[in-house]
């Protein structure tokens, strides 16, 4: 069942998107999303987890706004404390290199320049459809 309550509002949700944002890399040169993409936390999973979706965002322009460079992936998870998973994901994501910020509950800031691109990294949990979800959103400052 989609958040939109149908299978083809999701399509034609995501075909829109497409149209606003651009249709992904298609070939075009996204030197940020590119960094992003190779910092271990884009692609990492964690115990207990299952990654339910992923959305990678160029960087660009939308009716002449900046829209910055962003990978937001969400996974469903059971067996496991909310906090202790965000807790072991915050030090992986230390392990790798992201300076910790602001820590709250249920949440891990941190900040790391990849590949030239100075980043944000944000882990938390929060409802999605009613069951709890682990989000980590990974953006381009610049």
């Amino acid at each position: 069942m989609s958040f939109l309550g149908g299978t083809r509002k999701p399509l034609l949700l995501g075909l829109a998107m497409a149209a606003l944002f651009g249709l992904g890399s298609c070939g075009a040169d996204h030197p940020k999303l590119d960094a992003l993409e190779a910092d271990p936390m884009a692609s990492v999973t964690f115990a207990h987890t299952d990654l339910a979706e992923e959305i990678e965002t160029p960087e660009g322009t939308t009716l002449g706004k900046p829209v910055h460079a962003a990978i937001t992936r969400r996974f469903t998870f059971s067996g496991v404390e909310p906090q202790k998973l965000v807790d072991a994901a915050g030090a992986l994501a230390v392990h790798h290199g992201w300076a910790a910020g602001t820590t709250r509950p249920r949440a891990f800031e941190a900040s790391k320049t990849v590949g030239g691109v100075t980043a944000d990294l944000l882990i938390t949990v929060a409802p999605f459809e009613g069951e709890p979800a682990l989000f980590v959103y990974i953006t381009a400052r610049n």
